[in-house]
């Protein structure tokens, strides 16, 4: 299944993700967006399954404390670009 947006500026973020039952099992970000460092992005992915974010009370908080002590930068996308994508994700 996919969720996208327009981000500020005109650009798209994109939400992949697949279910096995009620349980997400692989989530990937796309769109017109850099991410630094590179292999980052498929541990930003497998930070939001492990931490359920679409659950979290705060999944903006969440991602933008993972981007901020991994050293991350995404350019196009903000945090909260990416919770509004991730809130009631359901399977």
């Amino acid at each position: 299944m996919e969720r996208r947006v327009r981000v500020a500026g005109g650009k798209t973020l994109a939400l992949d993700f697949e279910c096995q039952g009620e349980q997400v099992v692989r989530i990937r970000i796309s769109g017109d967006f850099f991410f630094y460092p590179e292999e980052g992005l498929e541990r930003l992915e497998s930070f939001l399954i492990e931490e359920n974010a679409w659950k979290a009370d705060d999944p903006e908080g969440i991602i933008a404390k993972f981007l901020l002590e991994n050293r991350f930068q995404a350019v196009g996308f903000g945090p909260s670009d990416l919770a509004y994508l991730l809130r009631g994700l359901r399977c």
